[in-house]
């Protein structure tokens, strides 16, 4: 039986913020059974349930403007709200929900019903209200997760992911989809959280995310940072990274940035899906005739998408939805030199770039607007130590097909005695044994190479003369 809820008076006043005892109403009309639903009286009003015939429950919550119906949640969770009259507003606490497209139901065709889907940010308290104008209610459908493992709810069979500390890691729902993922919430406490898995390659490894800044993603192999999404992908959808034959470990390490020098800023990392496929062969790796360390990419990144140079293939970009950049990227281990081939033509409308570089910020790069057509080589100096090398394509992505890069390469360098490079053959010199300066033979002659440390780092120098001289 549905029964009409009524504002609690005393002494002929109406009292703000007094839930009403009838809370089972609301699960009944809501189709939430279990759920304590409460109704707290704002500006003198208060959520009631109605009879009507239409509801799929039998009845109706009217929410005046300004009111709330609420209940508490603990888990994070898609919620599915079935409503008409005005735009639902939910909220969790204080914060706004995450709405999700507009859903149409069979049922709802031809009515003024309206189905919405949305993400709870957090767990808490479920508030659903509305924006400025009474709204009447239906149904509300809290979609739980059918995953119950992390591994399961990235997509990996049991047993091959590892988890350093599964307290940090919770199956929520992922932003922008209908599926659940695996997430960390990351603050001064809690400043990084990893998965790791092991593949046969050559395989590529996908990994579908999504980052609140500024919460990043690190995807290492072999010790060596392969992908930084604070420095790689700035908007943290997806990840592609290809390993060559072998056996690997590929760590998913979630961390945080510091906000300023004093505190640190909470941020969320999800992981939405981890994908594993085998492949006979390389595919970035093979395009760019490369056979040893892995090559890493946000997407859109394929064989033959572009022009051929001199053999059966080379590496071009695709659009990816409305991306208008796909980034690149392999690391190598200096001093040597990096040679790389790279195609540009102009376009018949709009415009593209490709730009290269290494951590260092040394590159350059080409434009369809003023860069000579044809294929071109480019040698970049790599000095002592490991190195991650980018290349970034950004404009029209109805144009990429004028754009392709060949023939990466790279040379050590020939190394020597620091005396002999420096043409102090007789001193002795004194250099950092961890970070050490080089002396290599370079196009340009001798030189004494030093190690490219972090900013803030000293790696010295020294040696000892005699007078006079």
């Amino acid at each position: 039986m549905i029964r009409y809820l009524a504002a609690v008076y005393f002494m002929g006043l109406v009292l703000d913020g007094v839930a009403s005892a009838q809370e089972a109403d609301f699960a009944a009309a809501l189709g939430t059974p279990g759920l304590v639903w409460s109704a707290p009286i704002t500006g003198g009003k208060q959520a009631t349930v109605v009879a009507a015939a239409e509801a799929q429950g039998g009845g109706l919550v009217v929410i005046p403007a300004g009111n709330v119906v609420q209940v508490p949640v603990a888990k994070e969770r898609f919620v599915k709200v079935r409503f008409r009259k005005s735009n639902a507003r939910v909220r969790v606490d204080d914060t706004d929900a995450v709405s999700r497209p507009f859903t149409a139901t069979p049922e709802d065709a031809g009515t003024p019903w309206m189905t919405y889907t949305y993400v709870m940010p957090k767990p808490g308290m479920l508030k659903i209200g509305n924006y400025g104008g009474d709204i009447e209610v239906d149904t509300v459908t809290l979609i739980e997760p059918t995953a119950t493992t992390l591994a399961a709810a990235v997509g990996l069979p049991e047993g091959l992911l590892s988890v350093g500390d599964t307290s940090a890691w919770a199956i929520a729902p992922v932003a922008e989809s209908d599926q659940y993922g695996a997430k960390t919430s990351l603050t001064e406490n809690t400043r990084e959280a990893w998965m790791e898995l092991p593949v046969t390659g050559p395989a590529e490894v996908r990994v579908d995310y999504r980052q609140v800044w500024p919460a990043t993603l690190r995807v290492s192999s072999g010790g060596k940072v392969r992908w930084d999404s604070a420095e790689d992908d700035y908007y943290g959808k997806q990840m592609v990274l290809e390993l060559p034959a072998g056996e690997h470990v590929v760590r998913l390490a979630a961390g945080i940035q510091k906000w300023s020098t004093t505190t640190i800023r909470p941020g969320e990392l999800t992981i939405a899906g981890i994908g594993v496929i085998p492949l006979q062969s390389g595919k970035m790796l093979a395009a760019m005739d490369d056979e040893g360390e892995p090559w890493v990419s946000n997407g859109g990144w394929e064989m033959n998408r572009g022009p051929l140079r001199d053999d059966p293939d080379s590496l071009g970009a695709v659009g990816v939805g409305n991306v208008s950049s796909h980034r690149l990227r392999r690391t190598v281990t200096g001093p040597g030199t990096v040679t790389f081939w790279s195609y540009m033509e102009p376009v018949p409308a709009g415009s593209i770039s490709l730009q290269w570089w290494n951590d260092l910020a040394e590159g350059s790069m080409r434009n369809s607007f003023d860069s000579e057509p044809g294929w071109q080589r480019t040698m970049l100096w790599i000095p002592p130590g490991e190195h991650a090398m980018g290349w970034e394509i950004s404009g029209s992505a109805a144009q990429f097909s004028h754009m392709a890069i060949d023939g990466f390469g790279f040379q050590p360098a020939l190394e020597m005695a620091i005396g002999e490079a420096a043409g102090l053959p007789q001193a002795e010199w004194r250099t950092d044994e961890a970070s050490p300066w080089r002396g290599v033979v370079r196009e340009d002659g001798r030189v004494v190479a030093s190690p490219a440390g972090a900013s803030g780092t000293v790696s010295p120098l020294s040696t000892k003369l005699t007078g006079p001289g």
